[in-house]
């Protein structure tokens, strides 16, 4: 399957389509309705991202813990509706165990819809936002593919240790702080340094220089992106009308 940057489809498409699954998943609070968004946004993604999906997904795996506190942390503090359980003091309520379902589905939505742009370089939301600022597209383009970024360092990093002979899973409670604290620093710092060194291509490239701007690769949009526009406007009215 070909990557957004290399579909027919327009880059400004596949914004408006990621910015349209977020959207629902924030005002959308019926159980059911998250679910059929989140299947919707697993298609979508990978229409975007082929097999590279199941890559992006198994990386999430280390987001489970948290996806899983919040869950728990909503269905102990959140006391409306009927009790469903009590034990002692705690005690699971029919309100909290709905708002923990609906912000859980919300954070896999998101986790999920962030990938169908992880694949778009600067030119394409260049090319989407080219009614914004340089600056604000740049931005948003670096911030979609921090994570990643992050998430390689990191990972090449404890690599590095393991080779090393330091076995993360064998030393105690204190120390794993200090060997994480001391690997995301140097993470940190690795990525600031990249980004000096970003900044400089750029000004090297003419980024920012006042006149009228071109591209290189123009594009313009296709039928199947008004089809795309026509689903979203079909899909929006009928969310409304039930």
């Amino acid at each position: 399957m070909p990557t957004p940057g290399e579909a027919v489809i327009h880059p400004g498409t596949w914004l408006l389509i990621t910015l349209w699954i977020t959207s629902i998943a924030v005002l959308e609070n019926r159980i059911e309705y998250l679910l059929g968004l989140l299947g919707i946004a697993l298609l979508i993604s990978f229409w975007a991202n082929g097999k590279k999906l199941w890559v992006y997904l198994k990386a999430l795996r280390i987001l489970i813990p948290v996806i899983a506190s919040v869950f728990v942390v909503q269905v102990l503090l959140r006391r409306d509706g009927d009790e469903l359980w009590r034990a002692g003091f705690v005690a699971i309520y029919s309100g909290g165990l709905a708002l923990a379902a609906q912000v859980s589905l919300r954070l896999v939505i998101l986790l999920v819809s962030a990938s169908i742009l992880k694949e778009l370089a600067y030119q394409d939301f260049r090319l989407a936002l080219k009614w914004l600022p340089a600056e604000i597209s740049f931005m948003i383009a670096y911030m979609v593919h921090l994570l990643p970024q992050l998430r390689a360092q990191f990972r090449l990093s404890m690599q590095n240790l393991s080779l090393r002979g330091i076995k993360i899973k064998s030393l105690a409670f204190k120390d794993k702080l200090k060997v994480y604290r001391i690997v995301s620093l140097t993470v940190l710092g690795g990525l600031l340094a990249k980004s000096d060194l970003q900044a400089i291509q750029l000004e090297l490239r003419g980024f920012r220089r006042q006149g009228k701007k071109s591209f290189l690769h123009p594009r313009s949009l296709q039928l199947v992106d008004y089809l795309v526009l026509i689903a979203l406007v079909a899909l929006s009215a009928l969310l409304l009308l039930i």
